[in-house]
């Protein structure tokens, strides 16, 4: 009886001890379902150039005192930083919403995502980087976007949709 006694208040420890460990792991463990993440968008050299450019004529505008002029070029200018600011790609459980300010919202469910591959695309897109765009393929449709951290954020999709095809050439360092 007394080795009964000592033995149960070990195994009640014990029990309490991996009662917590479980309660800890499925705590901290969040299911690929309940990620909830926001990338921003790469702001590429190009974007910069385009935008110091445009200050050019602006400052000449504003010197001949050209004031139409110079309020369209100051809302275009505000414009695109308005855009830069205002686009985001956020991974919100198992959907894909990829936010464009006013200009509107693409909601893609990640099961969808059959690949994703580096592109040189020039075509008009939600991503302000020229030569780290991600082409993103989902049901016979795509978009080019590019993410601050594109291996961190193929990372996160894949974690979802482990069948996404993602080829080495994406820089899949999450130091960026």
């Amino acid at each position: 009886q007394s080795t009964m006694h000592h033995r149960r208040p070990y195994y009640t420890i014990q029990h309490h001890a991996k009662l917590f460990v479980l309660q800890f792991q499925k705590a901290a463990c969040l299911k690929p379902q309940d990620m909830h993440k926001t990338y921003k968008s790469k702001l590429g050299t190009l974007y910069i150039l385009v935008l110091c450019f445009m200050l050019i004529p602006l400052f000449s505008m504003l010197y001949e005192g050209i004031w139409a002029g110079v309020l369209i070029a100051a809302a275009v200018i505000a414009f695109l930083i308005y855009l830069y600011f205002a686009t985001s790609y956020i991974i919100d459980g198992d959907k894909l919403i990829i936010k464009i300010g006013f200009l509107g919202t693409r909601v893609i469910p990640v099961m969808s995502i059959t690949s994703i591959e580096s592109t040189g695309s020039l075509l008009s897109a939600p991503a302000f980087s020229i030569n780290d765009r991600l082409q993103v393929n989902a049901g016979g449709n795509s978009v080019v976007i590019s993410p601050k951290r594109p291996g961190a954020f193929c990372d996160d999709l894949q974690e979802i949709n482990p069948d996404i095809v993602i080829p080495l050439t994406i820089d899949r360092s999450c130091c960026e």
